[in-house]
C-alpha cells in the first residue's frame, strides 16, 4: 500500500511487476504497461520508464505515464519497499533514473 499516489485520483493499492503497474482505483484495477511510457531504449536494456529518489523524506518512483504517476513508498517500510520495487523493475530490463 503506497503512502500516496499523485497523477491519478482514488488509488488504493499499487502492484509493480517487471512489465507493468497495476493500480486499484475503487473496485477496479488499471494496468499500465511500461512500454507505453518509456523514454529511451539503450541497447542493453528496454528503456527508461521513470525516475526515483530514495533520499527524500517521502521516497518515491515517478513514472513517465500520461499523466505522470508518482508513487510514494509506505512510511513503515520505505527502504525495503523501495529496494523491492527497483529490483522488480530491473528484472524486466527496464530502468529508472536515480535522482538522489
Amino acid at each position: 500500500m503506497p503512502s500516496a499516489v499523485e497523477g491519478l485520483e482514488g488509488v488504493r493499492e499499487v502492484v509493480v511487476t517487471s512489465e507493468w503497474l497495476e493500480l486499484r482505483v475503487g473496485d477496479h484495477w488499471l494496468r499500465r504497461e511500461f512500454t507505453a511510457f518509456r523514454r529511451e531504449r539503450p541497447p542493453v536494456f528496454r528503456g527508461y520508464i521513470g525516475e526515483r529518489d530514495r533520499f527524500q523524506p517521502r521516497p518515491y518512483f515517478r513514472f513517465y505515464s500520461d499523466p505522470p504517476l508518482t508513487i510514494y513508498m509506505p512510511e513503515e517500510s520505505a527502504d525495503a519497499t523501495f529496494a523491492a520495487v527497483r529490483s522488480t523493475i530491473h528484472a524486466g530490463a527496464y530502468r529508472t533514473f536515480d535522482l538522489g
